[in-house]
């Protein structure tokens, strides 16, 4: 049997011949379980088999060192051989079964701020606390009184990056927007972490068609490379060790002010948000 070895996780190759088969029950149960996702073959694993997600998006069947496979683990004409990139599994609550490529953005809010980009550079940021300390205060964005307002306000006309944060939960909002929060640490931890908005839009009713077809290659990108997570509230919703950068031009959400985005014990800490996201990648 042809194998690599990578730290402490052994990948079967798909050229393996013989044992080393598992049941499509386990591994459609391991690709759905949020817990057993990894995006680098050095994060910490309890579990037996992992999905791992490459820097392309491709999920890989791993089995942790140490369990050697000497036998079949099923015979079954219904097996997938483990190292086989695992098909994506639409499974109602998750964030490839809920979304599409195509949905168009349908809130009534500041649309065209929602839904298109700042011109600016952009402004590099190594992490979120890196990210806040750059933002107007509370304070100040209230005394502005956007409320409808569908321009940009110049603390908003800004293009930023965040080179490392993590995504801890998804909702996909009924204006068809993809919502995220982000946080600096890879475990979210309510008394440490510092969490951030990020707002993936629906494709936009106006603007330019270069727009349009940017916002729904990054749908798909994002369907694509987070398709098996749960949604917000749904059994493994809240990630951890899902290590990201992302970008995108700023907004202020003054309908948020008094009461930040959250999902259950995840809340956001200000109404400032990066919407709409320009680009988001999975880090190893």
């Amino acid at each position: 049997m042809k194998c690599y070895y990578f730290g402490t996780i052994i990948l079967l190759a798909i050229s393996c011949s013989g044992p080393g088969k598992l049941s499509k029950e386990i591994a459609t149960k391991t690709n759905n379980d949020s817990t057993a996702v990894i995006y680098s073959l050095a994060e910490p694993s309890q579990k037996k088999y992992v999905v791992y997600v490459t820097p392309g998006g491709k999920k890989i069947l791993l089995k942790r060192e140490g369990s050697q496979l000497d036998e079949p683990i099923s015979t079954a004409s219904d097996s997938v051989r483990l190292g086989e990139e695992v098909l994506v599994s639409h499974v109602a609550g998750t964030v490839g079964n809920s979304g599409g490529v195509d949905d168009p953005f349908t809130g009534s809010v500041r649309p065209t701020v929602k839904t298109s980009y700042s011109t600016k550079s952009f402004e590099t940021f190594a992490t979120i606390p890196a990210l806040y300390r750059s933002l107007k205060s509370k304070e100040s964005m209230n005394n502005l009184a956007i409320g409808h307002s569908d321009v940009r306000v110049t603390p908003e006309n800004r293009n930023v990056k965040i080179k490392t944060a993590y995504l801890y939960t998804i909702t996909i909002e009924k204006d068809n927007d993809f919502h995220l929060l982000i946080g600096n640490t890879p475990v979210y931890d309510p008394s440490t972490t510092r969490v951030f908005n990020a707002e993936i839009p629906g494709v936009p009713r106006n603007g330019s068609e270069e727009t349009k077809q940017h916002v729904r290659e990054l749908r798909r990108k994002v369907l694509r490379i987070f398709s098996a997570i749960p949604l917000c509230g749904k059994k493994g919703y809240l990630q951890e060790y899902t290590k990201i950068s992302i970008s995108g031009s700023l907004f202020y959400d003054s309908h948020h002010k008094s009461t930040p985005a959250k999902c259950r014990e995840v809340e956001g800490e200000s109404a400032w948000e990066i919407h709409p996201v320009w680009d988001i990648k999975g880090l190893n």
